[in-house]
C-alpha cells in the first residue's frame, strides 16, 4: 500500500469576457469551519490559476490493479465553504454583477458541478449571505460546495478498479453588455453635422453581433451643458454590445466618404456606455 495525495475537488472561474475564457479576478480562502474540517481530514487547500484545488490522502494498492481508496472521506452533508475576495474592481467593471447587495452566497445544487442554475453567473443568481464571518471578512462572496450522494472523493470504476478522480466545479461569470453611445463634439463653427456617421464592422468569429447600426439620438442635457456653444451629435447602437477583452475595432467616425477616426474607443461599464469624442 502506498500513500499519495490527489486532487479531490477543483474550482475554476470561467468568464466569457476574457479570450482564454478563464478569470483570475478572485482569490479564495476556506472559511474557519472548513479550515478545521480540512485539517481533520488531512486535506490540503491551495489556490491554482484562477480557482483552487483541495487535495486529499489516497491509499493505492501496490499490486495490480492498483485500486485506490480514501481513508478519510467527506460524507454526504459535509459541505465545504470558501470565501471569495475581489483582487480589484476589474471584475465588477466587466461583469453582470452587482457589488452593493453582497456579500453573496453561491452553491452547487443537487450535486451539480455548476454553481448556478443557468449557463453563466449574473446578478439574478446571487443570494445574499448573512453569515457574520462572511460579512466581517470583506469577502465578495461565499461558495458552499456540497458533496454528491456518495461523498468525496469521487471514484471512477470504469477501468475495472477504483480510481480517485477530482470533482471539477465551474463558476461561470457573464460579461456585461451595454448600449454604446458616442457623443461627437464638433469644432466651433462646424456646420456640417449632417454629414457625420458611425459605421460598424464586426470581426468574424467574435462575440459582436452583426447588423448593428448607430443611429442619431438627442444629446442628453448634461452632456450638452458640458460644452456650451458647441454642437454635439449623438449616435447610439441599435442593440447592446458586449464588453470583451479584445476590443471592437473598425468602428469608424466618417464625414461623408472621409474617415475621421478609424477606430472609435470602446466604452467601459463605469461610463454606462457613453463615449465623448471631441473633434479638433
Amino acid at each position: 500500500m502506498s500513500l499519495v495525495y490527489k486532487p479531490w475537488l477543483k474550482l475554476q472561474v470561467a468568464h466569457d469576457y476574457y479570450l482564454s475564457g478563464l478569470s483570475d479576478d478572485l482569490r479564495f480562502l476556506p472559511s474557519s469551519d472548513t479550515s478545521i474540517l480540512l485539517a481533520r481530514r488531512a486535506l490540503i487547500f491551495r489556490e491554482s490559476g484562477g480557482g483552487f484545488v483541495v487535495a486529499g490522502r489516497v491509499d493505492r494498492n501496490e499490486a495490480p490493479p492498483h485500486a485506490e481508496h480514501a481513508p478519510f472521506p467527506l460524507e454526504q452533508g459535509e459541505a465545504l465553504t470558501f470565501l471569495a475576495f475581489l483582487r480589484g474592481a476589474e471584475l465588477l467593471a466587466i461583469s453582470e454583477l452587482q457589488s452593493t447587495a453582497g456579500p453573496f452566497k453561491l452553491r452547487n445544487r443537487a450535486g451539480s458541478t455548476s454553481l448556478t442554475v443557468g449557463a453563466s453567473l449574473g446578478a439574478a443568481d446571487l443570494d445574499p449571505d448573512p453569515t457574520a464571518e462572511v460579512r466581517s471578512s470583506g469577502a465578495f462572496a461565499s461558495i458552499e460546495l456540497q458533496p454528491p450522494t456518495a461523498g468525496w472523493p469521487a471514484i471512477d470504476s470504469s477501468s475495472g478498479h477504483d480510481v480517485v478522480v477530482p470533482s471539477t466545479f465551474v463558476l461561470p461569470i457573464a460579461r456585461s453588455s451595454l448600449v454604446w453611445r458616442y457623443h461627437v463634439v464638433l469644432e466651433p463653427g462646424d456646420t456640417a453635422a449632417a454629414s457625420l456617421s458611425v459605421e460598424y464592422a464586426p470581426p468574424q468569429g467574435g462575440p459582436y453581433p452583426p447588423g448593428i447600426t448607430f443611429d442619431r439620438k438627442d444629446t442628453p442635457a448634461e452632456i450638452q451643458a458640458s460644452y456650451p456653444g458647441r454642437s454635439i451629435v449623438t449616435f447610439e447602437s441599435s442593440a447592446e454590445l458586449p464588453l470583451f477583452e479584445s476590443p471592437l475595432t473598425r468602428t469608424a467616425l466618417r464625414r461623408d466618404s472621409k474617415t475621421l477616426i478609424a477606430d472609435l474607443p470602446n466604452p467601459i461599464r463605469s461610463s454606462a456606455g457613453h463615449v465623448l469624442v471631441e473633434l479638433r
